[in-house]
């Protein structure tokens, strides 16, 4: 197995977990902690594991300002992405309905790859792509419901 899968799967089952920690920490049922609190919370944590990763990497950071600028950006981009699914949690979403919503991120994913990246799938995944992409969009639209 490819060591990628392995962190793709990783990632998929640390995504999965998460939106549940969300839930007991904002849901006045469990926790009741603010938005705002879970933010910062979120954000510390996560500051913890990248900082951890970076000193045991012993890399030091790039020199070129456009790697900056865009390594920065798209800490933003993942940062309001994160803010947006805690108020969507706080303001009471089912983990269940609203998880499968937010994974239509894949198809975003998947039209700029092609789109920006010319990562375009060999005819023999084209297929597997569209048909992949069809099913996100209606597992959207069937849990939003």
């Amino acid at each position: 197995m490819e060591e990628w899968i392995i962190y793709g799967l990783l990632t998929a089952l640390l995504m999965g977990i998460f939106p549940v920690f969300f839930k007991v920490l904002a849901n006045p049922r469990y926790l009741g902690v603010s938005t705002q609190t879970i933010a910062i919370l979120t954000w510390v944590g996560s500051g913890i594991v990248f900082v951890g990763y970076f000193l045991y990497s012993g890399e030091p950071l790039p020199k070129n300002n456009t790697a900056i600028i865009v390594g920065l950006l798209t800490g933003v981009i993942l940062g309001l992405s994160l803010l947006f699914r805690i108020i969507a949690i706080g303001f009471g979403a089912d983990v269940a309905k609203f998880v499968p919503l937010y994974n239509t991120n894949a198809l975003v994913a998947v039209i700029l790859g092609i789109i920006i990246l010319h990562e375009l799938p060999e005819s023999s995944e084209a297929i597997r792509v569209v048909v992949g992409a069809i099913f996100i969009i209606m597992g959207g639209i069937l849990v939003s419901l």
